[in-house]
């Protein structure tokens, strides 16, 4: 499946800009982790920072409009514990394996970190949690 076969669940069209970008490529079985609220995990568990906060300026909108992803629990922690949210004592690590149809991933900002542009092919009910305390 291209690009262009994806329904994406984020408006991508932006103006003066491709996205995903040109460099982005398709999931083969990625293995992904994200901090997530409740279980089961639920849809609002993998939005993008646009979506959470719409009226923000980011320097890259197509990479705002993405769902952020670490490819390591050790990762996503260290990344995680760095925000206000990080301090609470047990956290939930929703932890998906994305297939070809699942959308467009992007390595972006640190090693082990992906961005990823979410289809409305993705199965929610494949995620799988853990309980990590700190």
């Amino acid at each position: 499946m291209s690009k262009q076969d994806n329904t994406y669940f984020e408006d991508l069209v932006i103006d003066g800009c491709t996205c995903p970008h040109e460099d982005a490529f398709q999931p083969q079985e990625n293995q992904l982790f994200r901090i997530v609220k409740k279980e089961p995990a639920t849809s609002d568990c993998f939005v993008s920072h646009r979506k959470k906060n719409p009226t923000k300026t980011y320097p890259d909108e197509c990479i705002a409009r993405a769902v952020s992803t670490f490819d390591s629990v050790e990762g996503l922690l260290n990344a995680f514990i760095k925000t206000p949210a990080g301090k609470k004592k047990e956290r939930l690590i929703g932890k998906v394996v994305l297939q070809e149809n699942d959308g467009m991933l992007k390595q972006t900002f640190s090693e082990g970190h992906y961005s990823w542009w979410r289809s409305h092919s993705f199965d929610i009910s494949s995620v799988t949690i853990q309980k990590v305390e700190a």
